[in-house]
């Protein structure tokens, strides 16, 4: 199984917004995302961490009015909850929509470093109009994308919220950037995971709040492919990305859709 220098889960969960990461650091070979992806929003929540409350951000894609899908991990820690859910989809957010509930896949588990199940749904309390969503995916929608014959790996780009510079300015906002599929459907990561390159020479990185960002293959730029799950620090080396065009992703995400 694929292994990364990380720790626990809150490396990417708890220090997406702490001063550590305020150092500059750009954050991708991509861009401000321009208003190509508005359906991505940026979510932000409280923890609670030794007595202390840690805000914190993470990413999500809307694929309705009310409900936008983010990383399992983005919504719960140390068994309990994040509190004080709320999103946004400007693209450097101002204003702020409150969830009213927030949903983990069943089988999530903080224990596992590289969860098989980390999707999440945060419904909102008030709908956002947009012209389009972010779709999922076909069952198999990876396997069926490279079984056509001229797909490059590096046509997938993930989009996301984080600290980034850019005219010597250091500002939150939504951006893309390239990536490039590493591996899929092999010995080195689980079949319902993804590997994408996150280097500066290599791709774009997916770092810190980006985590629960969609990547989209770049044919078919509103069709989520996964989410972003585990990277390392700096935004350096590679990215694991949750496959949502797996089984037991569509029943549980079909499933609470349903429901409500």
């Amino acid at each position: 199984m694929f292994s990364f220098q990380i720790s626990t889960i809150k490396l990417l969960h708890a220090v997406a917004c702490l001063a550590s990461v305020a150092s500059a650091v750009p954050a991708n070979t991509g861009g401000p995302d321009d208003g190509k992806h508005p359906f991505v929003g940026q979510m932000t929540a409280v923890l609670t961490d030794a007595g202390k409350e840690i805000n914190f951000t993470c990413s999500g894609v809307l694929i309705s009015p009310t409900v936008m899908l983010t990383a399992a991990h983005c919504l719960v820690f140390n068994g309990e909850l994040v509190e004080g859910t709320a999103v946004s989809f400007e693209e450097k957010p101002s204003k702020w929509k409150r969830a009213k509930e927030i949903i983990l896949h069943p089988l999530y588990s903080e224990r596992v470093s590289f969860s098989n199940y980390d999707v999440g749904l945060v419904i909102l309390s008030a709908p956002v109009k947009l012209e389009e969503y972010g779709k999922l995916p076909p069952l198999g929608y990876l396997d069926t994308i490279f079984n056509n014959q001229g797909v490059e790996k590096d046509d997938f780009t993930v989009v996301g919220y984080d600290i980034l510079t850019f005219n010597g300015q250091t500002r939150r906002i939504r951006f893309s950037a390239p990536q490039k599929l590493i591996e899929f459907n092999d010995n080195s990561v689980d079949k319902d995971l993804v590997k994408f390159s996150s280097s500066f020479g290599n791709g774009g990185a997916a770092c810190y709040g980006v985590s629960g960002g969609p990547t989209f293959w770049n044919e078919n730029p509103t069709v989520i492919t996964s989410l972003v799950s585990a990277g390392r620090k700096q935004c350096l080396g590679n990215s694991i990305s949750y496959r949502l065009d797996v089984e037991d992703a569509l029943n549980f995400i079909n499933g609470e859709l349903e429901r409500l």
